[in-house]
């Protein structure tokens, strides 16, 4: 078993303990104003962890949209499934990026607080870039700063200590590279928000 697959199973039955959901709301509804409109899209939401995206997700989605919701930890899938118990969800447990949606299938990607935790983060974006439909959106986005989510890994332990984001502007230029446009590429000590599209015409 991977390794970060058994920390997080680990941690799966206290995680909404020790990271409440009460306390991500308004982080994550700034994220999802930024990918707005969402009435009837096509959905990925990566590293769903517990599901603290999709209750929010899915009342903004309408009875058009969809999600695949993938995350590495089969407990905090598991979680995710008994709470959102939703037609609309796809659910995808491992490697999102072994098992990865069609090219060119979606109209978002969400990425919320999981980027640090795939092996190599540019890359992941680069990849993920290439599931976007035209005018698709990618947004990666954190409720903490980077410097201090790099002392809240460390703290957690040898897995998870290395797990770190690049500054922003790494990742837009890995998204240029990939032919999308950077919205937003910004952080400061309590958020990190990167934002792109793949153009409409492209």
């Amino acid at each position: 078993m991977n390794p970060r697959q058994r920390e997080f199973d680990t941690m799966a039955a206290r995680w909404d303990e020790v990271h409440p959901p009460a306390e991500a709301a308004a982080a994550i509804e700034r994220g999802l104003a930024l990918v707005e409109p969402l009435s009837g899209a096509a959905v990925a939401d990566i590293g769903c962890g517990t599901g603290i995206l999709l209750g929010p997700l899915l009342r903004r989605l309408g009875p058009g949209g969809r999600v695949i919701a993938c995350d590495l930890s089969e407990r905090m899938l598991a979680i995710a499934r008994e709470r959102h118990p939703d037609p609309r969800i796809e659910w995808r447990q491992g490697d999102a990026l072994a098992h990865p949606p069609a090219p060119g299938s979606l109209d978002v990607v969400l990425c919320f607080d999981a980027l640090p935790h795939f092996p190599d983060p540019r890359a992941t974006v680069r990849t993920m870039a290439g599931w976007l439909a035209p005018g698709g959106r990618l947004l990666v986005w954190h409720d903490i700063g980077r410097e201090r989510l790099a002392a809240v890994h460390r703290e957690a332990g040898p897995v998870l200590a290395d797990d770190l984001l690049p500054p922003p502007e790494a990742l837009a230029g890995t998204a240029v590279a990939a032919g999308l446009e950077v919205g937003l590429a910004i952080e400061d000590e309590e958020s990190y928000t990167f934002l792109a599209r793949r153009p409409a015409g492209g």
